[in-house]
């Protein structure tokens, strides 16, 4: 009996090498398989990012424990796994983002604004309202470090504006409004 299969990757590669990193298979009967690379270093609570020719580990949502962290949650949340299959990795992930705060940008991809989403997502998920509480003080911490210097830091420099959801204000704007209103989607676990 033939079956048809449906799948997904993602890759790093350097120009000489590549990596698999992840692979989500699904068969025509909705049956499922999913597997990600388990490079993780404890000694720096993050997963490596060997895109570039010396790895390196930031704790973001595009690459590292922010993202790791909020695949498991999302997982969880559409019924696909239990919690105690990923608690773990949410652990993991949660002490990765803790120890790279705050982010380099304040970006929802790879800033501190998805620090707080994972923060607010394993807070719901994981019923701590430590976490919760955690995620708002960080938000508030953004916000007014943005009222203090005018501007929000930028992927594209210091005072370059950006208007866009993952790299710009709408990502500060959306990660308010979800502080406000949980009813609304998270777009960082595809909600």
């Amino acid at each position: 009996m033939a079956y048809r299969y449906f799948y997904d990757c993602e890759f790093i590669e350097d120009g000489r090498t590549i990596d698999l990193v992840s692979i989500g298979v699904v068969d025509e009967h909705g049956r499922e398989f999913y597997a990600i690379s388990t490079e993780f270093d404890a000694t720096r609570a993050d997963w490596k990012d060997a895109r570039n020719t010396e790895p390196h580990w930031r704790s973001q949502w595009c690459h590292g424990a922010v993202g790791i962290g909020l695949a498991r949650l999302g997982m969880v949340t559409l019924g696909r796994v239990a919690r105690g299959d990923v608690e773990l990795d949410v652990r993991r992930a949660l002490e990765g983002a803790t120890r790279g705060w705050p982010a380099h940008v304040d970006t929802l991809c790879c800033g501190s604004l998805g620090n707080v989403e994972l923060l607010r997502t394993a807070g719901a998920t994981l019923s701590s309202a430590e976490l919760t509480d955690l995620a708002a003080q960080r938000l508030a911490s953004v916000l007014a470090a943005s009222e203090a210097t005018g501007t929000y830091r930028w992927n594209g420099g210091a005072q370059r504006f950006n208007p866009g959801l993952f790299r710009g204000l709408s990502g500060a704007g959306y990660t308010c409004l979800r502080a406000l209103d949980d009813s609304l989607p998270n777009v960082l676990i595809w909600e």
